[in-house]
Parts: structure tokens; C-alpha cells; sequence
């Protein structure tokens, strides 16, 4: 993650729980959610979220 910001709103879920309406994605981090407003993935290039999003779901992701 290159740039990231915590939001105002309480998270009501478990750390690590990652939610998205496809435009943002948030990380639940304690009682806060922590946004994720740019990342770069191992041997790409550096884009802001909602372009990253375009072609990954979240949801359908499980850390390994």
C-alpha cells in the first residue's frame, strides 16, 4: 500500500475484514476503518484504488 487514511466511521467488524463498493476499499483496523487509496502489486505499476478494483474483487479474496 502506498497511500492509506483512516476513516471516521466505527468498523462493526473483525480486523482484517476487507469491505468495497468497487470504488473504495476499506480494511476494518480495530474500531476504525483504514481506506486503502493507492497500492502496487509486486511488478506493476502504482494505481489508485478504484482503478485496482476494476480488476479484482476484493470479496472473493482469502489471505493465505
Amino acid at each position: 500500500m502506498f497511500t492509506t487514511a483512516v476513516t471516521d466511521d466505527n468498523a462493526s467488524a473483525e480486523p482484517g475484514t476487507i469491505k468495497s463498493d468497487n470504488h473504495r476499499m476499506l480494511i476494518a483496523c480495530g474500531d476504525k476503518w483504514l481506506e486503502v487509496l493507492s497500492l502496487q502489486l509486486s511488478g506493476k505499476r502504482r494505481m489508485d484504488t478504484a482503478e485496482f478494483l476494476r480488476g479484482f474483487n476484493p470479496a472473493a479474496y482469502k489471505a493465505q
